[in-house]
């Protein structure tokens, strides 16, 4: 009998943004386990609630202050990196109001940042954004 090798679990925050187009903001990741377009966010430390965590990155990666609520999707997607021995769980929510220019504010772990349709994800997604977009389209999660 087989098992399956035991990996570390990391609960990560990844915030959905929306301009007033309905667009989401995404940055393209240069650094970790995965390089491409995912939308915001980072691991979820010690104590912290994932509003919490989402406001914190949010603030960290592209200034972005929140103005509003933050509000849980209620959509969590494993990604398993056995290479590295990790099984990240992320945890969606999204900003309902929020104000700041988004910038990057992290050149050495990401590349660019811009707006995108979160229903069509661009050339070279993060497998956690296609798999968001799938869940969409799916309509088992949705935004406001």
């Amino acid at each position: 009998m087989t098992s399956e090798p035991s990996h570390a679990q990391v609960h990560v925050a990844s915030t959905i943004v929306l301009d007033d187009l309905g667009r989401a903001l995404m940055e393209y990741r240069t650094s970790g386990t995965d390089t491409g377009w995912g939308f915001p966010g980072g691991v979820i430390e010690d104590g912290e609630t994932l509003e919490q965590a989402a406001l914190r990155e949010l603030d960290e990666e592209v200034g972005i202050v929140e103005v509003g609520a933050v509000r849980s999707l209620d959509l969590t997607i494993p990604i398993a990196r056995p290479a590295v021995g990790v099984r990240f769980e992320l945890h969606f929510c999204q900003m309902l109001d929020w104000r700041g220019a988004p910038q990057l504010l992290e050149p050495r772990k990401r590349s660019a940042i811009g707006w995108f349709d979160p229903f069509v994800p661009p050339d070279h997604a993060l497998e956690s954004t296609l798999r968001f977009a799938r869940e969409l389209a799916r309509q088992t999660v949705r935004l406001s």
